[in-house]
Order: structure tokens, then C-alpha cells, then sequence
């Protein structure tokens, strides 16, 4: 073996801690998965959040990059604003009701609202580290959470109005207006949720059945009922007029409620866990009618307005399941590593979802490794960064490789990245340059 040869591959501990699934006949499936419309790369380093305006024409995101930027929602290429003066990751970015103004909000207190129609910048305002942040359904009324538990009312872009819901000397984890605009929730780190006028800021009633922090809140779509989801496994259903507790279900132990969301066509409840568990809950009687596991951490699930059908960002995926029996409708691959957020879009069909990574020069194909190599062969591959694992497939990144047969596209593709005396121990029997 020459001395520049490297040595056969060992299953060291770091490469024991990455999951590689067992595969029947030793099969590698290299395959392009990229199912997005379009891709916008104008972000440099992980994207946080995302939103639609109100008819899906344009996008808005925010990322660690310190940016918030409007785009166009038909083109990649175009970016039509960008919001700039934040001085760390945007974690949260909406436009009002009438899609004339959009807002951004970053994790050291600065919240910036710009005008849409100019990419101009209207107002901003300074606090500690916001942690939430939404509009008014029907007004240029915005309201923020902050990590020190003081939530913000203002009036936008006039200023007149600046009020806070004060805090009680907790973090406020998340918030939400319900659908008429009349109330606002707010879910802390110490398990408490609050329910305020958001007319007159006053105080409405204080719920302490939160054994931990709050993690998400859900409102129903005519407002009268309330969800919250903690890291205590549990969720609450709450009767919005009297803010008192209908209903408890222990989801599970030790693993935190990621997401939920209400059904408009149908009387469930849609409930989404850090350990992959889908859970769908009947209204009328508070049973569980269906349930499964996805496999990986649920980041964010929307309910169709339309129909039974949840959609959820998963992993690297999103997917669709039928609420009435957790039966998987589709499955969309437009990632290499985690989505961070998802949101639907009004225009049916068109969804945006950001994660941190795109994948490039994907090519499918189907490759069989000797017996006995195939771990060793996807190992240096994911060394070399050229490879990426969603469950039993194989992604390579950043080559494109065109050939006449499987086995030909194997010998080229390991010819560009693999030393030939690894391909003659990789699969011995396409040891040479391919076939003609």
C-alpha cells in the first residue's frame, strides 16, 4: 500500500455517536431530495424566523446574521429590502395587518419597524432581550415579550402608545393576540400563564398549573379557547372567558411541548413534542384519537384552515398527516440540516421554511458497497462534508456527476473523492475507470 494511502477506517468514538441505520443488502441511496420552489441564499448563517404578508406575495426572515430581509416569494434572486441597525440574531419578524409595515425584533432589545412599500425605516424601540413578538390582527398595535417578563404595548409608527404588562420577575417565554385582537396571552419560564386586556393592559387572570417553564400557546380560531404547552410534558385547555382550566393532558414525561395548533374544519387539537410525538386530541370529549412519532424533534406544527391536515416542520422535513388518523399525506426535502421555523403561506400550496444549510449538485442514484464497507465508505464521505445521512438516505452535496449507469457513476464519483486503492476496498468489482 503506498505511504500517501490513508489507512482503513475505524469506528472511532466520535463516529460511534453518529446514528447510521441498518439497510438491507448493504444498499446506499444517494438520492436528490430538494422539493423547494425556490431557494433564497441572501442569509449568511442560520435563519430563525419566518413569515408571509397577508396575501403570500412576500417573505420576511430573520437569522443570526443580525439580519432582517423582505423578498419576493416568485424569484430567488431577488431581495427587496433589508433590514439593517440589528446588533444580534433577529428571532422574530411579521408584517401588520394590511402588509404595510413589517417589524423585526433581535435578541438584544432592538425592535425596528420598517414601511414595506418604500424600505424605509419608521420606528424602533429599545429594551432587554425580546423573546416574542406579534401584531395586532387589525390595528398598527405591537406587543413584545421581554427575558426580564415585562411585555410591551406600542403604537406604530406614531409612538403615541407605550405600555407594559409588568412582570412579576420571571421571563416571558411566549405570547400571542387572540384572533379578535380584545385579549393577549403570555406563557412564562416558571410554568405561569397570564391572560391581559389588551385594550387597557390591565391584568385578566393568572394560571399557575404549569409545573415548568412555558414553551408555546395556541388560541382557537373564534378565540374562545386557549392552549399552552410546557416543559413539563403537559398541555392545558383554557375557556378564554373566564380563563379557567377545561381540560389537562399529560402528553409525556421528560420531553417538553414544542408546538400546537387548533383545527378550523374539525373539533381537534394538534399537539407536537421535542421527541417526535404527534398527538391529536378530540374537543368534545378530550380523548386521544390519534397519535404517532415522527422520529425526530418537532420544531412547529400549522393547521390547514381548510381542511384536517397538519403541517410540520420535522428534522430537515416538513410533512404533512391527516389530523383525523396521524396517516402521513406527504413529505417535502428541501434541507441539510434542522428547520428552525415554518410558516404557510395564504396562498394555498406555497409554504417557506428556513433551516441553516441549502443542498447543491444533488444527483440520484443507487449504489451498492461490498459487503462490510458501506459504513466505512458513507463515514469518509460525511468526513469529507460531501455527505449528508436523513434517515436511510444519502445526499452528496456539491458534486454532479453524469453517467450512463450506476456503476459508472460509482467508479467516477469515487475517483474524484477516493484514493484507488480505497475504491478497490470500497467495492472491488468497480475498481476500474467505469464502464463504456
Amino acid at each position: 500500500m503506498p505511504c500517501n494511502t490513508p489507512p482503513p477506517p475505524t469506528m472511532d468514538d466520535e463516529e460511534d455517536q453518529m446514528e447510521v441505520p441498518e439497510m438491507e443488502d448493504d444498499i446506499i441511496i444517494i438520492e436528490d431530495t430538494d422539493d423547494a420552489v425556490n431557494t433564497f441564499v441572501f442569509h449568511s448563517d442560520p435563519v430563525f424566523c419566518c413569515n408571509f404578508d397577508k396575501v403570500g406575495i412576500m417573505a420576511v426572515t430573520g437569522g443570526q446574521d443580525d439580519r432582517a430581509i423582505v423578498w419576493d416569494t416568485n424569484t430567488d434572486q431577488q431581495a427587496k429590502f433589508i433590514v439593517t441597525g440589528h446588533r444580534d440574531s433577529v428571532i422574530a419578524a411579521d408584517f401588520n395587518h394590511d402588509s404595510s409595515l413589517v417589524a423585526s425584533a433581535d435578541m438584544d432589545g432592538m425592535i425596528q419597524v420598517w414601511n414595506v412599500s418604500s424600505g424605509s425605516h419608521e420606528w424602533d424601540f429599545e429594551t432587554t432581550e425580546i423573546t416574542w413578538m406579534a401584531w395586532h390582527p387589525t390595528t398598527n398595535l405591537l406587543f413584545a415579550g421581554t427575558i426580564d417578563g415585562n411585555c410591551w404595548k406600542w403604537s406604530v409608527p406614531d409612538g403615541v402608545t407605550c405600555e407594559v404588562f409588568p412582570t412579576h420577575g420571571v421571563a416571558s417565554s411566549c405570547g400571542r393576540l387572540l384572533e379578535n385582537g380584545s385579549k393577549c396571552v403570555v406563557g412564562y419560564q416558571d410554568g405561569s400563564v397570564k391572560l391581559w386586556d389588551a385594550n387597557n393592559s390591565s391584568l385578566i387572570g393568572t394560571l399557575h398549573d404549569h409545573k415548568q417553564g412555558v414553551l408555546c400557546l395556541a388560541s382557537s380560531p373564534d378565540g374562545t379557547l386557549i392552549a399552552s404547552g410546557a416543559e413539563d410534558g403537559t398541555v392545558k385547555l383554557i375557556k378564554s372567558s373566564n380563563f379557567k382550566v377545561l381540560h389537562s393532558w399529560n402528553v409525556a414525561e421528560e420531553t417538553g411541548i414544542e408546538s400546537i395548533g387548533f383545527f378550523r374544519s374539525h373539533p381537534l387539537i394538534a399537539v407536537g413534542t421535542s421527541q417526535g410525538d404527534l398527538n391529536i386530541y378530540d374537543l368534545s370529549t378530550y380523548t386521544l384519537r390519534a397519535s404517532t412519532n415522527l422520529g425526530d424533534s418537532i420544531v412547529k406544527l400549522v393547521c390547514s384552515d381548510s381542511s384536517p391536515y397538519v403541517y410540520i416542520a420535522c428534522g430537515s422535513n416538513v410533512e404533512c398527516y391527516d389530523g383525523r388518523s396521524c396517516e402521513v399525506l406527504n413529505k417535502w426535502f428541501c434541507h441539510d440540516d434542522r428547520i428552525l421555523d415554518l410558516a404557510f403561506s395564504p396562498n394555498v400550496g406555497m409554504a417557506t421554511t428556513h433551516g441553516i444549510t441549502y443542498c447543491t449538485g444533488k444527483v440520484v442514484c443507487s449504489l451498492k458497497v461490498q459487503k462490510g464497507y458501506w459504513r466505512e465508505f458513507l463515514l469518509y464521505l460525511k468526513e469529507k462534508d460531501c455527505c449528508n445521512l436523513q434517515g436511510n438516505k444519502y445526499t452528496l452535496l456539491e458534486h454532479t456527476i453524469e453517467a450512463k449507469t450506476k456503476r459508472q457513476y460509482f467508479s467516477l464519483l469515487c475517483n474524484s473523492l477516493l484514493p484507488h486503492s480505497w475504491l478497490r476496498q470500497f467495492s472491488p468489482a468497480c475498481s476500474g475507470h467505469g464502464e463504456k
